[in-house]
């Protein structure tokens, strides 16, 4: 665990990493709908450098703030060490330039929902070895209420649903996706 005047050193962050036999670095971004913006960049750029001294994917997660994070992620490098777009919120418009930067795409209770048209429709165009699926337990849930791992049946069925494609072939994809990144 850092002390709070370590959690914008990089080299705190890969020894905490190190030491604790992560296999990622992470949760990290930036959440646009909340408060203290530099100081959520600086931890971003903190986390990238981290990562990349540890040789570590990053787990990201981004909600309002794409244009920021997208300069961040490319200005510290992130396409070394790679990761996941955690609960991806961006839209189709966003694909290729999070994909450039090493990134895989993890869809949770969102791609679900009646009115989801952004995830839907990047679900639709990311290229199916960086593809992944999640719950985000026990946010965003598929089902309304407290959100739980067995739920990522529905997100499954709901990337099958947009994609024009099987279940079974879309349930596939997650498992040798995150077996390749982490």
């Amino acid at each position: 665990e850092l002390e709070p005047d370590e959690r914008l050193d990089a080299d705190a962050i890969a020894r905490a990493v190190a030491d604790a036999g992560a296999c990622a670095v992470g949760e990290c971004g930036l959440d646009g709908a909340t408060g203290e913006r530099a100081l959520q960049e600086s931890l971003l750029r903190a986390h990238v450098r981290a990562a990349r001294t540890v040789n570590k994917p990053l787990v990201i997660h981004v909600l309002r703030a794409h244009d920021t994070a997208a300069k961040i992620l490319r200005e510290e490098r992130a396409f070394e060490v790679g990761g996941v777009m955690h609960s991806y919120s961006g839209g189709a418009d966003l694909v290729a330039v999070y994909r450039d930067l090493g990134l895989h795409f993890s869809f949770a209770g969102p791609v679900t929902y009646p009115n989801a048209r952004k995830p839907v429709e990047a679900a639709r165009i990311i290229p199916d070895e960086l593809l992944l699926a999640e719950t985000d337990a026990p946010d965003q849930s598929p089902r309304g209420g407290r959100s739980e791992p067995a739920y990522v049946a529905d997100v499954i069925a709901a990337l099958a649903a947009a994609r024009g494609a099987t279940t079974e072939a879309i349930a596939a994809l997650p498992k040798e996706n995150a077996r390749r990144v982490f």
